[in-house]
């Protein structure tokens, strides 16, 4: 799936990519942008 996201990015030239889910129910929604986060090595923040 990432290999899949930064082909879409580069054959567009893009600086970012926005991703919406739709999902069941607030904690899915939740999950799958952890899961999303995870593929893409991002750091957790903290406030």
């Amino acid at each position: 799936m990432t290999e899949q996201l930064h082909e879409l990015q580069q054959s567009f030239d893009a600086d970012e990519l926005i991703v919406l889910t739709v999902a069941g129910s607030y904690p899915a929604r939740m999950r799958s942008y952890e899961l999303l986060a995870e593929a893409f090595e991002l750091n957790k923040q903290t406030s």
